[in-house]
């Protein structure tokens, strides 16, 4: 196991990241926060929800919570496509 003062002595300079493009900004993100890229699908939707919860997807058999960075972060909700 690794000691835990060589783990302090580890200065980081860079970390992988991606920059998502959004409606009228991009979002970085570190690359750990993405685990796959899927095609666009509809979300099932509560209309008792926040504006910027779209709904839930599926991905692997699991339910995935899908929000709107764009609504989140006061701007409006941009269209979607199947480009998406």
């Amino acid at each position: 196991m690794n000691d835990p003062q060589q783990l302090e002595d580890k200065n980081v300079h860079e970390v992988p990241s991606l920059l998502i493009p959004l409606a009228h900004s991009q979002l970085l993100v570190p690359t750990v926060t993405v685990a796959e890229m899927i095609p666009f699908q509809w979300p099932d939707h509560d209309s008792e929800a926040p504006d910027w919860y779209l709904g839930n997807i599926m991905w692997r058999e699991q339910s995935v919570p899908l929000v709107c960075y764009e609504v989140l972060n006061g701007e409006a909700m941009p269209s979607f496509s199947g480009g998406s």
